[in-house]
């Protein structure tokens, strides 16, 4: 039922992790086969699928290597024979339940193209943190807590203009929509594609987000993602955005109004991180470039980075002391 990739370069201990998770699945019975392919010459990975004998293991050496993309559009295009299809990065990896609530889940929700959860970021020597839920409540116009997020195209759209809402590794689709959402590998981005893969598996169908973490998605120094330069991935980001929304067939205008609703209904407490995010180069910045000035996104936006230029200049010249001094009488004054 359940068809399994892994792309692997180079990282046999990390493997371990990842199999060791999917050996450990609750719905184990339902994996029809795990492909495993290794990209970086390295034969330990073999050794490592050897210790999972319990894994319908196929085992792919490429030679000579691929690009990073090239080797995740390799993967995508290629048959496999499960129902519904997953991708574990080899380096992130799953809580026991994550494939037997993502089958139950889009067993239970015939117009949905895919299944996706929250996750734990895991950086070495920091603690466990969860910041994607936030990217689709914001899309999802901040439901209250249950286990499943049903969203359109639209709601995903919204989300995705924050920023990446969800990573490759907690992402369960319908085989024939993950097959036709791998067109994005031909697009040339090389650094945003799980943000638009989320995207383009919207336009499928709905979807299923659930905001309990079922991944672990892994911070470390031999991440692909540190090859960018800051400048690269903003640009690849700004692109991804206005390629989402000409794709949509949403005029600029409408999303613009919607977006603004979103920014205006937050609520208070999370308002200053939403600003934060909304300052973004691929954010507010590349939707007011098409965008009439007088239009009130245009004008929410001179707003916030007027704040934000404003606190940026104070706090230099402001001692600490006083500032946590004025939050505390702030604080004061709303609770009264």
């Amino acid at each position: 039922m359940v068809t399994v990739l892994i792309p692997t370069a180079k990282r046999p201990d990390m493997l371990v992790a990842a199999l060791r998770s999917i050996s450990e699945q609750t719905a184990i019975k339902e994996i029809v086969e795990v492909i495993v392919s290794e990209n970086a010459g390295d034969s330990r990975s073999k050794e490592v699928c050897q210790q999972f004998p319990n894994l319908p293991i196929k085992y792919i050496f490429r030679e000579p290597q691929m690009s990073a993309v090239e080797h995740f559009s390799s993967l995508k295009k290629a048959s496999w024979s499960g129902e519904f299809t997953v991708m574990l990065h080899d380096d992130d990896w799953w809580t026991p339940d994550f494939l037997r609530k993502g089958i139950d889940a889009l067993n239970s929700h015939s117009k949905a193209s895919t299944f996706c959860c929250n996750s734990y970021d895991v950086n070495d020597g920091d603690i466990l943190s969860c910041p994607q839920s936030l990217i689709f409540w914001f899309g999802a116009n901040y439901p209250s807590f249950k286990p499943i997020w049903e969203m359109d195209m639209r709601e995903v759209l919204v989300a995705s203009l924050l920023d990446n809402p969800v990573h490759f590794s907690t992402m369960m689709a319908r085989a024939e929509a993950f097959r036709k959402s791998a067109v994005i590998y031909d697009t040339g981005n090389k650094w945003d594609v799980d943000r638009m893969f989320i995207f383009e598996l919207s336009r499928y169908g709905t979807v299923l987000f659930s905001p309990v973490p079922e991944a672990f998605y892994r911070f470390h120094a031999q991440q692909d993602t540190n090859a960018h330069s800051w400048a690269s991935i903003t640009a690849q980001m700004s692109r991804t955005t206005e390629w989402m929304i000409n794709r949509s067939g949403e005029t600029w205008e409408s999303l613009g109004d919607l977006f603004y609703t979103r920014i205006c209904n937050s609520p208070k407490h999370l308002r200053v991180r939403i600003y934060d995010m909304v300052l973004q180069p691929w954010s507010l910045p590349t939707l007011i470039k098409h965008l009439d000035k007088s239009s009130d996104l245009a004008k929410l936006y001179k707003e916030i980075r007027s704040r934000a230029n404003f606190k940026r200049w104070i706090k230099p010249i402001i001692p600490p002391i006083f500032l946590e001094w004025g939050k505390r009488v702030s604080s004061s004054l709303k609770r009264k």
